[in-house]
């Protein structure tokens, strides 16, 4: 066999092992389940409604800073799930043209909830969410709950100026990018035989 056939084979098994990883190893629903439950392309046009919804939001209320200060996980208080949530919003947020994010440690954030003795997982008050924004010198401020397994997250934009609550609404089934999970595959016996030393 020649080392061009080789090279071509090992990439096309590399390529075979990233689509199934991007698909996240799972079958598609049988027919009956989707007409029922709805696809999961369904829940995504959903959620691209509601960060559609966000955007507007941001627009009518003029804001010009914001900051996602917190997703928090109440069901699995998983700081990967967290963290990939947040990255996600942040994503969203992006596309808001001439919005300036602000990007806050959260270790800051933790020792602001423990100085003030915030407990976020019930939700920010009036007076927390303005001296947070006043904090991260920003027009608002967003913290959002994952509320199930299945990635529901709530997310909430909250007032620099009263604190009031600018925009609420639920994910349903955030996708979440693939992570590593030591996805393994097994090399053909025999084929790392055939490479010429």
């Amino acid at each position: 066999m020649k080392l061009s056939n080789i090279i071509l084979n090992i990439l096309i098994a590399i390529s075979l092992v990233g689509m199934i990883a991007a698909s996240g190893c799972n079958a598609p629903p049988s027919n009956a389940a989707t007409e029922k439950k709805g696809s999961s392309d369904d829940k995504r046009v959903d959620n691209s409604l509601i960060f559609k919804s966000l955007e507007t939001a941001i627009e009518e209320y003029e804001i010009t800073s914001i900051s996602v200060v917190r997703i928090d996980d109440m069901v699995k208080d998983d700081p990967t799930r967290e963290r990939q949530v947040t990255q996600e919003v942040l994503e969203e947020l992006t596309k808001v043209e001439e919005l300036k994010l602000v990007e806050v440690d959260s270790k800051d954030i933790d020792d602001f909830f423990k100085q003030k003795g915030i407990d976020p997982g019930r939700g920010l008050n009036t007076d927390s969410s303005i001296n947070l924004a006043s904090f991260l010198d920003v027009d608002a401020i967003i913290y959002g709950t994952i509320e199930s397994e299945d990635v529901d997250v709530n997310l909430k934009m909250y007032s620099a100026k009263d604190g009031g609550i600018l925009f609420s609404q639920t994910l349903k089934s955030l996708k979440l990018p693939l992570m590593n999970k030591g996805l393994t595959f097994e090399i053909p016996e025999g084929l790392l035989d055939t490479i010429p030393e």
